[in-house]
């Protein structure tokens, strides 16, 4: 409730006890939660990506982004990506459901993939709002000037906020871990064949939650942002374990 994109921003402040005191069936709202389904109140579902169907006398579509002028228009049938990183993330959190429900290390790949591009994706909007407020003072990552992933999520993040993620914390060393997984494996393949392990498996996949939705979601607390849902959900997922059969 704290984070999330609700417009609430009483309930930002509550503590449990209020919480319990002042939401409306309370105890159905938390097993909502802890069940996966939405939160009555306080959950955004509506997604990053909407669709057009353009159907004849329909008003086009228009998203803006109002601090860097950014715009992307529809005369016609067609999807808007609201968010683009969200997006990405939402595309993320579906393939790390089906590498789970299928134990598929090439799902895990594309997770992992779209997971970094998310956290990439984020930062890159903050850097375009960062330079569209100080021209004079540009970050800039462009295909002529590459900037290091440890440059945008340091240096960078600094800038602009004053503050830093706590890098003593465990999801940091998850989050190199898994960048680098991506980048030796998800996008410069070198085997033919590949194997890996229930217990392998198991362990990259809550190094997605670790390593990718928790330092997403403390990016979001840096820039004092709202955030979309699927970010909080994953960052909050159980552990996956492997048992034996019985």
């Amino acid at each position: 409730m704290k984070w999330g994109e609700h417009p609430y921003d009483e309930v930002r402040a509550w503590t449990i006890e209020q919480m319990r005191s002042r939401i409306p069936n309370y105890p159905a709202v938390l097993a909502d939660a802890r069940h996966g389904r939405t939160v009555k109140y306080f959950e955004v579902i509506s997604g990053a990506t909407w669709r057009t169907d353009g159907s004849e006398g329909a008003p086009g579509v228009n998203v803006r982004n109002p601090i860097t002028g950014e715009e992307v228009k529809l005369g016609g049938p067609g999807v808007i990506e609201l968010s683009s990183y969200a997006a990405r993330f939402e595309t993320a959190v579906a393939a790390w459901w089906r590498a789970f429900e299928r134990a598929s290390h090439a799902e895990l790949l594309t997770a992992v993939g779209d997971g970094i591009a998310s956290i990439e994706g984020y930062l890159n909007r903050k850097a375009a709002e960062w330079n569209a407020m100080n021209p004079e003072d540009r970050l800039e990552d462009t295909p002529k000037r590459r900037v290091a992933f440890r440059v945008n999520t340091e240096d960078w993040v600094i800038k602009m906020t004053g503050r830093s993620l706590d890098k003593s914390k465990p999801f940091w060393s998850n989050l190199l871990e898994i960048k680098k997984y991506r980048d030796d494996v998800a996008i410069h393949q070198k085997a033919t064949v590949t194997g890996v392990t229930l217990v392998e498996l198991a362990r990259l996949l809550n190094l997605f939650t670790t390593g990718i939705a928790v330092p997403l979601f403390n990016f979001h607390q840096l820039f004092q942002q709202a955030t979309p849902s699927p970010i909080i959900r994953a960052a909050y997922a159980g552990e996956i374990t492997v048992s034996a059969a019985a």
